[in-house]
């Protein structure tokens, strides 16, 4: 806490006036690991005089409650929860949604920016108390994304409930032209289009040849083929585990947890190549741009299972232009 308290003393004594700047409290439903689409938005305004507050949702605990990145505030909301299942969800986001309003109801912003459709009718439910405006970051087409592990009745639910939020938030942010346009289609009057690019990455050579090595072992010559991303059905991830199973020589790293690592582990063991296949869990978002280094090969295969997959622009291929 005492480098908490240190880091708000320097971001209070910023030579920026504070208080006469525009105030942007931003809601992820997220615990900020830094979420890197997120630290990229809340940065650039933060440089460009406003002040950023982002509040997010730590389900498990283990982040610091507050901290200040780049300029901006992250303050943690506390409750535990899983993911995927509906009965656990629930109540968390209910709960969730009453923290961001009595936050947002003492501190008043000029601006509430929703991270992904989930964060957005808390929003809306402050801009009609206190008059602020409301952004709408859509991240994906969430409804079709959560189409593959959601009851086709919540699905439903979702398209309705983004049909009547989008024409009711002042500005909605996309990631590419082609979900702008599922954004118009629900009734959006103002659409920009702010894609997932990072800057070149500054990675030590040195650091990645030892993370390579560490990944490899003795077997330093072989090919490494990286996957950092949710594990999901519809990514090519059984694939990509099947050709290396014709392939010598080849160790394929996947990083990520998702409701499709159970049969990912199942295949692996079918074919034999559990020396083969590293499956790491969660990695850290700021160790990302030192694995793309490490990595011969990165592969983001997004199958038309959903017309989500069709329209997005995954950050891996971004990353890997980076790398």
């Amino acid at each position: 806490m005492r480098r908490v308290a240190s880091d708000r003393k320097a971001f209070r004594a910023d030579k920026r006036p504070l208080y006469s700047m525009v105030y942007v409290s931003m809601f992820l439903s997220n615990p900020f690991k830094p979420d890197p689409r997120v630290k990229r938005e809340a940065g650039s305004l933060s440089r460009a005089g406003f002040r950023v507050k982002v509040l997010a949702w730590d389900r498990e605990g283990r982040f610091e409650r507050e901290e200040v990145v780049d300029g901006f505030e992250v303050v943690r909301f506390r409750f535990r929860s899983g993911y995927g299942s509906l009965t656990r969800l629930v109540p968390g986001f209910l709960l969730f949604y009453a923290y961001l309003l009595v936050h947002v109801t003492r501190s008043r912003p000029d601006v509430v920016h929703c991270h992904d459709m989930d964060t957005v009718l808390p929003g809306l439910i402050a801009s009609l108390i206190l008059g602020c405006k409301v952004v709408y970051d859509m991240h994906e087409s969430y409804p079709d994304f959560v189409s593959t592990f959601s009851p086709s009745f919540f699905v439903s639910f979702l398209r309705i409930l983004e049909s009547f939020i989008a024409p009711r938030c002042d500005l909605v942010i996309v990631t590419s032209t082609m979900i702008g346009e599922l954004a118009r289609k629900n009734g959006a009057r103002r659409i920009v289009a702010i894609m997932n690019c990072f800057d070149p990455f500054n990675v030590q050579e040195k650091e990645a040849r030892d993370l390579r090595r560490r990944i490899l072992g003795r077997r330093d010559d072989w090919f490494l083929v990286l996957y950092i991303g949710g594990l999901f059905p519809g990514r090519g991830l059984e694939k990509v585990v099947q050709a290396v199973s014709r392939v010598e020589k080849v160790v394929l790293f996947l990083g990520g947890y998702g409701p499709y690592e159970t049969d990912l582990k199942r295949l692996v063991n079918k074919l034999g190549i559990e020396e083969r296949v590293v499956f790491a869990g969660e990695v850290d978002p700021r160790e990302v741009p030192l694995y793309d280094a490490a990595a011969d090969l990165m592969f983001a295969m997004y199958e038309a299972v959903d017309p989500n997959n069709v329209v997005t622009i995954p950050n891996k291929l971004f990353e890997s232009i980076a790398a």
